[in-house]
């Protein structure tokens, strides 16, 4: 495994705007954390 990833500088900028929405919301108390694609994973599992 390499030592360092390079990506793109724009890929990386997006990511960074989304993170830093994302602390910015949970700072405020706006970020809400959606389980159900979780839930619906497990669901099978824990019916058998």
């Amino acid at each position: 495994m390499p030592d360092q990833f390079h990506l793109p500088r724009e890929d990386v900028e997006i990511a960074q705007g989304v993170l830093d929405a994302a602390q910015e919301k949970a700072a405020a108390g706006r970020l809400e954390l959606d389980t159900s694609p979780v839930e619906n994973a497990i669901r099978p599992v824990a019916l058998t």
